[in-house]
């Protein structure tokens, strides 16, 4: 209703109705990270959580001789742009069999993201080279592989690891090359360098450089030619080596088990 001319009250402005919420959480609301901020929090939280237990993984390790925590520094200058690089490699990890693998965490999501680490990683695997060792880089799914479990593929075991070495330096040593699905699933599965071991083969990721055992923990049925599950028993490892091939008693059983 318009106000009477004489009407003494001062004319008052209109209301604001576009005031904003007051902030949740006080006044340190304000200063939490969001976004991408704090997904990089997150992540860095994790890698530091996965170099930890990659530690004390390694430490309890069978096969296992030393861990090295940051034993030295790689310092290069990079050829094109003169920029210097360093990194610091978390452990050098030494096994019985006489092998060295400078060993990184990193979430696997950054991994796969920056495969080749800004264009350093080859330099650091020429540093390994360099000193004897190769270079492994652990993410949550090898640190907290449920060993326990029947897999496809797995983190090879350090007796898995000295004998695909050893392939590798023998010309001799079956390929995968004349087991076609073996190559198809090992080109699925990004391993490379694929040699009989035991009962199975044995290759290195290509993603984390990691000496991985493939369908080391199945059999072939001979009558189907096809893979069946079984679980591995020690007792029955040295079978397994003749199972493998047609008329093998392992293989007979194994059919009649696999579900």
């Amino acid at each position: 209703m318009p106000r009477h001319p004489a009407d003494p009250r001062p004319v008052l402005p209109p209301k604001r109705t576009d005031r904003r919420r007051p902030c949740r959480g006080g006044r340190d609301a304000a200063r939490r990270p969001v976004g991408p901020l704090r997904s990089s929090v997150r992540l860095a939280d994790l890698e530091a959580t996965l170099a930890a237990r990659l530690l004390a993984l390694m430490k309890r390790e069978a096969g296992v001789t030393g861990v090295n925590e940051y034993p030295e520094a790689f310092e290069w200058v990079d050829g094109r742009d003169g920029r210097d690089h360093l990194h610091l490699p978390l452990a050098l990890v030494s096994r019985v069999n006489g092998d060295l693998a400078f060993v990184d965490a990193m979430p696997r999501i950054l991994l796969r993201r920056d495969p080749e680490l800004g264009g350093t990683r080859r330099r650091i695997e020429l540093e390994c080279m360099a000193r004897g060792a190769s270079y492994e880089i652990w993410t949550e799914d090898e640190i907290l592989e449920d060993r326990s479990a029947v897999q496809v593929l797995r983190v090879a075991g350090t007796a898995e690891r000295a004998s695909h070495a050893s392939a590798l330096r023998s010309l001799q040593a079956p390929m995968a090359g004349d087991v076609p699905i073996l190559t198809a699933m090992a080109g699925r599965l990004l391993v490379d360098d694929l040699r009989a071991v035991g009962a199975g083969w044995v290759g290195r990721s290509r993603l984390t450089g990691i000496p991985m055992a493939l369908l080391c923990d199945m059999e072939v049925d001979p009558e189907t030619r096809m893979f069946v599950w079984r679980p591995r028993s020690p007792a029955g490892a040295g079978q397994r080596a003749a199972g493998n091939h047609p008329g093998g008693e392992a293989s007979a059983s194994a059919r009649d088990d696999a579900p």
